[in-house]
């Protein structure tokens, strides 16, 4: 988990303690603090640890890129489920993803960033987070995971209650971050038109109107 002086401290309570009721404990929660916290930050951070939160610390902002490179290095165990501070797990989240994992020996990835768990081996054996990247960390690395044939898997059952970000999460210039690295390994690995359009539809999609077509189109492709 990532936290940043610039993330809502009123949604840290909650999902702390998200973590804490799971059905399957945690044997750590590693949480990377990317700048300098408020006093009212840094006395709630306080209240919320335990003994199993194990904290990170940078003086100043890294970025998230950053901040999950170092906190995967940091966690000692092989199973890693990603989080934000502003969500809250479902209490079988953790029991359903390791179940799962081990049952069908395969690598678990959703698509939303802060539910996934995997393994950190694998993680590691990629090149784990691009420190170098401002955004969309998550989809260059679930790329890198792709080409060396990792696999993804989407249960079945809700397991985070996600928050909506505001309107403005959604711009154009992370549009274009994401469709630059997207064409970049579609190209790379010779993937063909196809999925090269994909990438770039969600650039297209924010400057076109929200029109019928558009609608459809996004129907189709589940953006």
């Amino acid at each position: 988990m990532s936290i940043s002086p610039s993330d809502q401290e009123v949604f840290w309570p909650e999902a702390f303690q998200s973590l804490f009721c799971q059905t399957v404990k945690p044997a750590e929660i590693v949480c990377f603090i990317d700048g300098a916290l408020s006093e009212k930050q840094g006395q709630l951070i306080k209240k919320l640890l335990t003994p199993k939160v194990k904290v990170l610390k940078s003086d100043s902002p890294k970025g998230l890129g950053f901040a999950l490179n170092q906190a995967v290095q940091f966690c000692t165990n092989e199973y890693i489920a990603r989080f934000d501070s502003d969500d809250v797990c479902i209490e079988s989240r953790f029991e359903s993803q390791i179940e799962f994992i081990i049952r069908k020996k395969i690598w678990k990835c959703p698509l939303i960033h802060p539910s996934v768990m995997y393994k950190r081996s694998k993680i590691l054996a990629v090149g784990n987070y691009d420190i170098n990247l401002e955004r969309r960390q998550d989809y260059d690395l679930w790329f890198r995971c792709y080409i060396q044939k990792l696999v993804f898997h989407n249960l079945q059952k809700i397991e985070i209650k996600y928050r909506i970000k505001p309107p403005r999460e959604k711009t154009y210039m992370q549009a274009l971050d994401q469709a630059k690295i997207g064409v970049k390994y579609c190209i790379q690995e010779k993937m063909g038109i196809i999925p090269v359009l994909g990438c770039l539809f969600p650039l297209v999609n924010t400057i076109l109107p929200d029109s019928g077509i558009v609608r459809s189109l996004r129907d189709r492709l589940r953006y």
